[in-house]
């Protein structure tokens, strides 16, 4: 009786163990594709930062965004940092840093994505700040500062 119960036990271990591994592979794996999902969108970013058009930045926000694409454009066409640094050189993403998400954001009704991504112009770093939120009507900007 007592070899039978250890063996159950051992099984049982043998079973929690392997069945948790799967959990923290399936959640590793959901932060991956997220943080690429981030990734992508900042590219997307960089993209805008160098041709800021009403189109591209409206392609960009979130339906429930408070922001418009007219704010979006005005934010990078009057910052001084970017106006301040030559309109020839290459945008491109460098790091992102300081990824934040929030399943299932009571206020937003979402998830929420907060991130500094860092924007290359040229060899001159900006750091962006964006707000990102996914819903069911989509998923992309809800708001950003550049700093």
């Amino acid at each position: 009786m007592k070899t039978i119960t250890k063996i159950l036990i051992l099984a049982l271990c043998i079973l929690v163990s392997l069945s948790s591994c799967a959990f923290f592979k399936s959640l590793v794996n959901d932060v991956a594709a997220e943080t690429e999902r981030v990734a992508h969108f900042a590219e997307d970013f960089a993209g805008l930062v160098e041709n800021p058009t009403v189109e591209n930045a409206q392609d960009l926000i979130h339906p429930s965004s408070p922001i418009t694409a007219e704010t979006v454009i005005s934010k990078i066409e009057n910052n001084e940092k970017l106006n301040n640094l030559d309109p020839t050189a290459k945008i491109s993403v460098g790091k992102i840093t300081n990824l934040s998400i929030s399943h299932h954001d009571a206020t937003l009704g979402g998830n929420v994505y907060t991130a500094d991504c860092e924007i290359m112009v040229g060899n001159t770093p900006i750091i962006v700040k964006l707000k990102l939120l996914s819903t069911d009507e989509g998923f992309g900007l809800y708001d950003f500062d550049i700093e």
